[in-house]
């Protein structure tokens, strides 16, 4: 059977692909992050980018208690 996934590739902000083997770390900061798809036949799939937004900063808030 030749059909599944055999790789897939990212990219951070259009640098060179790497194959994709698990999470990943991100400072802070805003991305493009691409991604495409190879089959097992060599098929290379569309690619797909999301912006994302990583935001490091510490929560703040006030703790109000109720009665």
């Amino acid at each position: 059977n030749e059909s599944g996934v055999k790789k897939v590739l990212f990219t951070i902000d259009g640098t060179n692909y790497n194959e994709y083997t698990g999470s990943f770390k991100l400072s802070a900061g805003s991305y493009t992050i691409g991604a495409k798809a190879i089959d097992l036949v060599g098929n290379i799939g569309e690619i797909v980018t999301y912006a994302v937004e990583v935001d490091a900063s510490q929560p703040e808030g006030d703790i109000v208690p109720t009665k």
